[in-house]
């Protein structure tokens, strides 16, 4: 569920840009607070995950994979 809250965030995040380039900058500013939090919140939580799976290295040592 977090990969696809992540890709309407993206899709969001595109509208923005366009919203830049085409200067419709009302529709911009109507969702951009509960977006910017929203995007903050994926990124901590990606961040999070991340954080686990490199935690003691606990891939490599599964697969048996070293560092040469």
């Amino acid at each position: 569920s977090c990969l696809q809250e992540i890709s309407e965030w993206c899709t969001y995040r595109n509208e923005v840009i366009h919203a830049v380039m085409n200067k419709n900058m009302d529709s911009l500013y109507e969702h951009l607070e509960e977006k910017v939090v929203k995007g903050k919140e994926l990124a901590t939580y990606l961040d999070s995950q991340l954080r686990i799976l490199k935690k003691g290295d606990r891939i490599r040592k599964k697969m048996k994979m070293s560092l040469m």
